[in-house]
């Protein structure tokens, strides 16, 4: 083997190794990211959840209006796709 590809091989066989000595700290910095980001969002829909309960508490009917509202435009949105689901079968 030449000089020069032995050379190489030495230089990439250090190189790999510094990577793989980086990559424990690496990994942890990425697992903490991780954990603190999923702990905000934790919190966040602690809040959201808090702020709507306050909120259908400060005003229960628009609360039940909006929430009728809801359910009866979901009903008419899933009979709508499953009556177009059933005659777009019996056309073809």
């Amino acid at each position: 083997m030449p000089a020069s590809a032995t050379r190489l091989c030495k230089t990439q066989v250090a190189e790999a190794q510094e990577w793989l000595n980086r990559l424990p700290d690496n990994v942890s910095g990425v697992m903490d990211a991780t954990r603190r980001t999923f702990k905000r969002g934790i919190k966040s829909a602690e809040q959201i959840s808090d702020d709507a309960r306050h909120q259908v508490k400060r005003h229960p009917f628009t609360a039940a209006a909006i929430s009728l509202g809801a359910g009866i435009g979901a009903g008419l949105l899933v009979g709508w796709a499953a009556t177009r689901r059933r005659r777009s079968w019996l056309l073809r």
